[in-house]
């Protein structure tokens, strides 16, 4: 059983790159907790967990 989580995700503008693709590397288990982000960067998370 996984325990849902709140995660919160947060890059500097030169590591937003970074940060998207490790979203999409681990993609699976990010859908199972709450991701809390700030605007720039939850925009990209979003749009990397849509796919």
């Amino acid at each position: 059983m996984v325990v849902a989580k709140h995660i919160a995700l947060v890059a500097h503008d030169n590591q937003k790159h970074d940060l998207v693709e490790w979203v999409k590397w681990n993609h699976d288990v990010l859908l199972q907790h709450t991701l809390i982000c700030t605007g720039t960067t939850g925009r990209l998370v979003e749009e990397a967990l849509r796919g």
